[in-house]
């Protein structure tokens, strides 16, 4: 059974241990399955200010957060929704999983950074004032400076 979490509202922005970028949270109460087995994760999140990338989602828990640098709207919907994960991590037989594990799975080539080897956003090329002349291309995933 897992303790009960202190919950940030959906659209707060922190940033995670050992990270340099900003993630904004945009799922809570994740399961995944790591090597067969289900492991639950406090928050999912995407860059910010880049957004979702294609279908990534980093998996990161409460004790992972940093520094929180603006917290999302809250009202009665949000306060029962977090009531309501509560009661489900404290119901089922599940362990919290930790961030490593499922970011070596989803990135087996990447080095090991502190919490995840993430893709970065970059400008394609610039014209002689320095505006993008190309959409942005994704970068693989780099190292993370600790």
């Amino acid at each position: 059974m897992l303790k009960k979490v202190d919950y940030l509202p959906l659209g707060s922005v922190v940033i995670i241990r050992g990270m340099i970028k900003k993630t904004m949270i945009v799922a809570r109460g994740l399961a995944a399955n790591i090597d067969g087995e289900t492991k639950v994760f406090d928050y999912g999140g995407c860059l910010y200010p880049e957004g979702i990338i294609g279908e990534d989602i980093l998996y990161f828990n409460h004790a992972d957060i940093g520094k929180l640098v603006f917290e999302g709207f809250s009202d009665d919907d949000n306060v029962l929704m977090v009531e309501n994960i509560n009661n489900w991590l404290t119901s089922i037989p599940y362990t919290r999983g930790n961030p490593l594990d499922i970011n070596r799975l989803r990135y087996p080539n990447a080095q090991a950074g502190p919490v995840d080897a993430v893709a970065e956003t970059t400008p394609v090329d610039t014209d002689a004032e320095g505006t993008p002349s190309g959409a942005a291309e994704t970068v693989s995933p780099t190292t993370l400076i600790p």
